[in-house]
């Protein structure tokens, strides 16, 4: 893995490219999420973030990338979210469930 640094100048053009198509972007180095309304969105934005980073001759991972829900839950950058909470986890930690 590259630096976070040499990642965030990198991928500069790819958050200029999702922004400019009014996706919601955050980042940190190369991880990302999306956050969108629908589902429809989500696929798209997928589709379009997608075909930013074959600009860049970069892939999406397979194994690491989704399309989910807030009711399902997901991790990002060491955090858990779930419904209208989050919570801080460790590397190999369980999720929490929705009723902790």
């Amino acid at each position: 893995m590259i630096s976070p640094l040499l990642a965030n100048i990198y991928l500069h053009a790819f958050d200029v490219e999702l922004t400019r198509q009014n996706l919601a972007l955050a980042r940190y180095a190369d991880d990302w999420v999306i956050l969108s309304a629908k589902k429809a969105d989500a696929e798209i934005a997928l589709e379009r973030a997608t075909q930013a980073l074959d600009k860049l001759k970069l892939l999406v991972n397979p194994t690491k990338t989704r399309i989910t829900h807030f009711d399902e839950g997901f991790a990002f950058l060491g955090i858990f979210f779930v419904g209208n909470k989050h919570y801080a986890i460790s590397p190999g930690a369980r999720k929490p469930t929705r009723d902790e």
